[in-house]
């Protein structure tokens, strides 16, 4: 289970929680450096500030009210970052299904 996302201000969207980090498992290739599910960063409604994606994937908020967010990371499964103003939020990130085999 990842992380808790983080509260925004009135100034800036709250930042997307940490994902879940299977680096041990998988190595750092697959994923965010081995790093999945990361949650998606806030916005707010005054052009202050976006809030950060969380590691794993985890798309950012738009920074102001006329640019989009960023879409979730492909092959993480990371939440897409959420919007305010004349834009819209975006998309997750695709999920990844990893099979790993016992070695002999």
């Amino acid at each position: 289970m990842g992380g808790n996302g983080f509260n925004g201000t009135s100034g800036k969207g709250g930042d997307g929680g940490p994902g879940v980090n299977y680096s041990a498992e998988f190595g750092t290739d697959a994923g965010d450096g081995g790093w999945f599910g990361g949650g998606g960063g806030g916005s707010t409604s005054n052009d202050q500030g976006q809030g950060m994606g969380g590691q794993g994937g985890g798309g950012n908020g738009n920074p102001d009210n006329n640019d989009w967010a960023t879409m979730g990371a492909r092959n993480t499964g990371g939440g897409g970052g959420g919007a305010s103003g004349n834009v819209g939020a975006r998309k997750g990130g695709s999920g990844i299904v990893l099979v790993r085999y016992a070695s002999e």
